[in-house]
């Protein structure tokens, strides 16, 4: 038996949330979707958008959309890449080496500054003070991109 592709108007979506309500064609019910119902589109859905789905049931018992489309809009396949590719890109050993090479050359300079600073100054906050906001800003900057790329599925450039 083949599924059968139902249309519907976008009534309500929370983009922060990243789900929606769709009204039937034929306005009789309310069917829940998720983002990830949408197959292969890079558009973000807005309340308006006729989208074409199929119903199915959660283990609840609960009808949603699945398999979704909005119609009008041409879908480019979004490259989809798995937790755990992403975990052998990030974590190799010569991207940790590369990284700790790159900071350390970095901080050469200011490190220096500072050194020269306390020195002629006699003052030793700037040599304790710079490798603590170094390290605060860098692991800021770290959660923002991390924060980003589970918001936007990974889209957002690192």
């Amino acid at each position: 038996m083949k599924p059968v592709l139902r249309k519907g108007k976008l009534t309500t979506w929370k983009d922060d949330k990243d789900f929606g309500f769709i009204r039937s064609s034929d306005g009789t019910q309310d069917v829940f979707i998720h983002i990830t119902a949408l197959q292969e589109t890079n558009h973000r859905p807005q309340v308006g958008d006729v989208i074409c789905y199929q119903l199915t049931a959660d283990k609840d018992g609960r009808i949603h959309a699945c398999n979704a489309f909005i119609e009008g809009v041409v879908s480019k396949p979004m490259p989809i890449i798995s937790s755990l590719a992403i975990e052998k890109e990030t974590f190799q050993p010569k991207a940790k080496y590369s990284l700790m090479f790159e900071v350390l050359l970095l901080s050469l300079l200011p490190g220096l500054g500072a050194m020269h600073f306390a020195l002629t100054t006699f003052n030793p906050i700037p040599l304790i003070l710079y490798p603590v906001m170094s390290f605060v800003t860098f692991a800021l900057y770290a959660d923002d991109k991390v924060q980003c790329a589970y918001q936007y599925r990974f889209t957002c450039p690192l």
